[in-house]
């Protein structure tokens, strides 16, 4: 786990190249969809590694650098054909024919190239591991107490660096820390409480517990447990106590050898009083459909009054204007005739003017 508030992202996608001795980051390859993967980094180990690195009475047997452009990631357990792909496709720009050819001889025939965790990956020829300074070493101990690297770390020289053997995981034992990380143990739990339920499915498996893993993870250093002795170490599931079931023995009645006595006589009183309730309950929703329907006609007829009385005020609008307009029209018309007889009588004054006869 990085430090840096973005370590997350140049942890687990991309890969790192060391340009002109700058390192720098090179991202997913673009149109592919990130695919989260572990530490993207090969380990370095072994005998000759444990004893180059000796300095001062401390030894570093635990050492990483970062994988180059192009250079497959390889799982320390096998994984999915399709993760496989996928985890490598999405992060370097690698050629499917060389992740086909790593997954079949890595993940697939591991016995072909990898005989123990502590055996070198051969015909694997990593960039960075020639780079100064690519190598972070620690010693065991800072890696499973999850302790923070830089205030541990040695030196590697280039001569260690290239003659380390490349693992594909750092074989080591976890502790509980090593789960919990470095952080301190809290000292309270929050408040919490029970309650009833009813589930609709069959709730998940509860996680194997650290403490029933560590025998399995320490006869193997540095090799997850396989899914089949995972689920031998799954809690056995309590089995479900069977209520106990008592057997009552049916006694059967006697037969009947007499009549049952006559039920008590009706009370007619109470008879009547029930029926002119109920004549009465409906003669008043009779009513009141009576009231609801002559309010409703009284209505209508208010409704029918008032639009009679618009169109009547509408009507006499309507002739108002029109004998306005035939006003206009006769004023008009009278205006034109007295134009008219206005030119004829100027019309003989205009011809003596003129010297005509």
């Amino acid at each position: 786990m990085d430090d840096a508030p973005w370590g997350f992202a140049v942890s687990h996608y991309g890969r790192w190249a060391n340009i002109s001795g700058t390192w720098g980051w090179v991202p997913r390859p673009a149109r592919e969809q990130a695919v989260y993967a572990p530490a993207l980094v090969a380990f370095v180990g072994g005998n000759n590694f444990r004893v180059a690195l000796s300095v001062g009475g401390a030894a570093a047997e635990v050492g990483w650098f970062p994988l180059a452009p192009r250079e497959v990631y390889r799982p320390s357990s096998p994984l999915s054909r399709s993760y496989f792909d996928n985890v490598n496709r999405s992060n370097p720009v690698i050629t499917p024919a060389v992740i086909t050819n790593v997954y079949n001889t890595t993940v697939i025939n591991r016995s072909t190239t990898i005989v123990k965790n502590t055996t070198n990956i051969t015909n694997v020829v990593y960039v960075n591991q020639k780079v100064n300074g690519a190598i972070v070493a620690v010693p065991t101990q800072t890696f499973v107490q999850s302790q923070p690297v830089a205030r541990a770390a040695l030196p590697v020289s280039i001569a260690a660096a290239i003659s380390a053997p490349v693992i594909p995981v750092a074989a080591i034992v976890p502790v509980q820390k090593s789960v919990h990380g470095g952080a301190p143990q809290a000292g309270a739990r929050p408040p919490h409480g029970e309650r009833a339920f009813i589930a609709r499915t069959t709730p998940p498996t509860p996680p194997i517990a650290f403490v029933a893993q560590q025998k399995q993870l320490a006869a193997k250093p540095g090799t997850p447990i396989d899914e089949d002795q995972r689920k031998r170490l799954l809690p056995a599931v309590p089995a479900v106590a069977v209520p106990k079931v008592s057997v009552v023995t049916a006694i059967l009645a006697p037969l009947l050898t007499a009549l049952p006595p006559a039920a008590p006589p009706v009370d007619k009183a109470r008879e009547a009083r029930k029926a002119e309730a109920a004549k009465a309950g409906a003669s008043s929703a009779d009513a009141a459909k009576v009231e609801a329907a002559r309010s409703a006609s009284a209505r209508a007829e208010s409704v029918k009054a008032d639009l009679a009385r618009a169109e009547t005020r509408r009507a006499a609008t309507a002739k108002a204007e029109a004998a306005k307009s035939e006003a206009v029209r006769n004023e008009a018309a009278k205006a034109e005739t007295a134009h008219a007889e206005a030119a004829r009588a100027d019309a003989p004054k205009a011809a003596g003017a003129r010297g005509g006869p």
